[in-house]
């Protein structure tokens, strides 16, 4: 077995997604996450400030948009078409879990997992910025 250094691998990360953010800004594209939040976990609300607090400090766009507890599935699913098709927003995290009346599994995949509308061809030739987790997991 190997142990890693978790804080080097981070920091190794940390900086391959700072040049792919750069290379992007290069070509005029800021990236953009959206994070959706249906209640008010108080777990789930720390988590989803600390994805948009890191995306200020990357100097990406970040939406946080925060639904009641009482949000019915067809009004997220709403939400996550709207942010899909919106040019600014090139990745949506649907925070998990969702409350227990909202069938995650009914979620598409890449939506609660990371990014979105990026065939895995667009991903092949971009790669690895800004890819899909089921397209790029280790």
């Amino acid at each position: 077995m190997q142990i890693i250094d978790g804080k080097q691998v981070a920091s190794q990360v940390l900086e391959e997604v700072e040049r792919d953010i750069a290379r992007l800004r290069e070509q005029g594209i800021t990236p953009g996450l959206a994070v959706v939040l249906v209640g008010e976990d108080p777990a789930s609300q720390v988590y989803v400030n600390s994805k948009v607090k890191k995306c200020a400090e990357l100097g990406m766009n970040s939406r946080k948009i925060v639904l009641p507890s009482d949000a019915s599935q067809e009004e997220l699913l709403r939400i996550v078409r709207e942010l899909n098709v919106d040019p600014a927003v090139h990745g949506i995290l649907v925070q998990s879990p969702p409350p227990p009346h909202i069938d995650e599994a009914a979620l598409p995949r890449m939506w609660t997992a990371s990014i979105r509308r990026m065939s895995p061809s667009w991903c092949w030739k971009m790669r690895p910025v800004l890819c899909p987790v089921p397209l790029w997991a280790v």
